[in-house]
């Protein structure tokens, strides 16, 4: 995922288009890159990042659909008490969010590791599957 991206046509002659935005602490994200990449007559396009608050940078572009992970979902969640968060997951920590006005989505998945402590607690691991209808 260090700025690239692939179009590609499904089965039925529709086009997708699947980039990826390198990391934005340890990498250089460049938006403007990925975008180059794409067909103009895209019929869906998604876009992988790994910090979930980047998503605010494309929310005025035409992907559809961005996936991120980053955040193990706040990893420990105690009741009445502020979650644990990183970096560049503060306001987007799991689940989907809608991005703009034209209906983009952002998942976070919380992932199936940790970060600082090996602990979780009503944070659940989690592995996605995405159907992606054109």
């Amino acid at each position: 995922m260090e700025n690239s991206g692939v179009n590609l046509t499904v089965s039925n002659g529709k086009k997708l288009f699947i980039g990826g935005l390198d990391d934005a602490l340890l990498g250089n994200p460049d938006t403007k890159c990925i975008l180059e990449k794409r067909e103009n007559d895209c019929d869906y396009e998604i876009v992988l990042m790994h910090e979930p608050d980047m998503a605010d940078l494309l929310k005025d572009t035409s992907v559809d659909l961005l996936i991120a992970g980053h955040s193990h979902g706040g990893q420990v969640q105690i009741p009445f008490i502020k979650t644990m968060s990183t970096s560049l997951a503060e306001k987007y920590s799991d689940g989907i969010y809608t991005i703009n006005k034209k209906g983009m989505q952002l998942y976070v998945n919380t992932g199936i590791g940790t970060l600082r402590i090996p602990v979780r607690f009503k944070a659940p691991p989690e592995i996605s599957v995405f159907n992606i209808n054109l």
